[in-house]
């Protein structure tokens, strides 16, 4: 069905619980929805598979030829930025959490509640000798979680 014809085919159906995938465009189509007497939910896309029939997904989605091909053009050395920077992105977190667990102070420090990998990685990277505190209030106060 193309978006042109969503109106025209929820206009002919007696009001229903419809679901939408929470997306750009969801807010938009549940008002229209609204107004014609239907009730949506949106859900989150991980709960979305279970609903799919055929081979629906994002990029069959937007194959509109509405869109100028210049700009499908120009959007896809976009899209290629965006997959290089997430490859990129991947390769660092790989190589965080490989030297985080190659150290024994970062996996201790990720013990302490609210200090994950990254933080305790960058915590031992940047304190070479953790006696320059006086106690741990010091250290909170040096790593900025201090009280109003």
């Amino acid at each position: 069905m193309r978006r042109s014809g969503v109106i025209a085919f929820f206009e002919k159906l007696p009001s229903y619980l419809v679901g939408i995938e929470a997306c750009a465009w969801a807010h938009y189509w549940a008002r229209e929805l609204c107004t014609l007497g239907h009730t949506v939910r949106l859900m989150p896309a991980k709960d979305v598979k279970a609903y799919v029939k055929g081979n629906k997904n994002d990029a069959t989605e937007a194959r509109d030829e509405r869109l100028p091909a210049d700009a499908r053009a120009s959007l896809a050395v976009l899209v290629a930025q965006i997959e290089a920077c997430q490859e990129q992105i991947g390769t660092l977190d790989k190589r965080i959490h490989t030297q985080h667990r190659a150290n024994e102070a970062s996996c201790r420090l990720e013990t302490i509640p609210g200090i994950g990998v990254i933080g305790a990685t960058a915590i031992e990277a940047t304190l070479s000798n953790s006696a320059v505190f006086a106690s741990g209030r010091d250290f909170a106060a040096w790593i900025g979680l201090v009280p109003r």
